[in-house]
């Protein structure tokens, strides 16, 4: 069963889920939420720290990919967060490579809005 991680990164809070898509509707298996850290490099770290976490829990889990939700303004084909008016100091932070590389598998940067839809 292929499951996927979704990343969420907001002004005030981050949160990050492993789930599963199965008969058509999507079930979280499980999810960590926390206060969004001052700086870009705290809030990427707490967030690899906190889906490997999951993962650890889970070891039933062989993530397929990840995907992450952010505010704009956002280049998603580079996978950069362009300094939202919510989240100061990040100014053109690639959020992609880190996951990507750590879990090894394919990630995406999306419009929070877009994501939700």
């Amino acid at each position: 069963m292929p499951f996927l991680a979704g990343i969420d990164i907001g002004g005030t809070k981050c949160a990050v889920c492993v789930g599963f898509a199965q008969e058509g509707r999507v079930e979280t298996l499980d999810r960590r939420q926390f206060s969004t850290p001052d700086s870009p490099n705290w809030a990427l770290s707490a967030l690899s720290d906190g889906l490997a976490a999951l993962l650890t829990a889970h070891p039933e889990v062989a993530l397929s990919a990840i995907g992450v939700s952010c505010g704009g303004p956002l280049d998603s084909a580079r996978g950069l967060i362009l300094s939202p008016p919510n989240l100061p100091g990040w100014d053109r932070v690639d959020v992609v490579t880190p996951f990507s590389a750590r879990f090894g598998v394919p990630t995406a940067l999306q419009n929070d809005a877009n994501a939700c839809a």
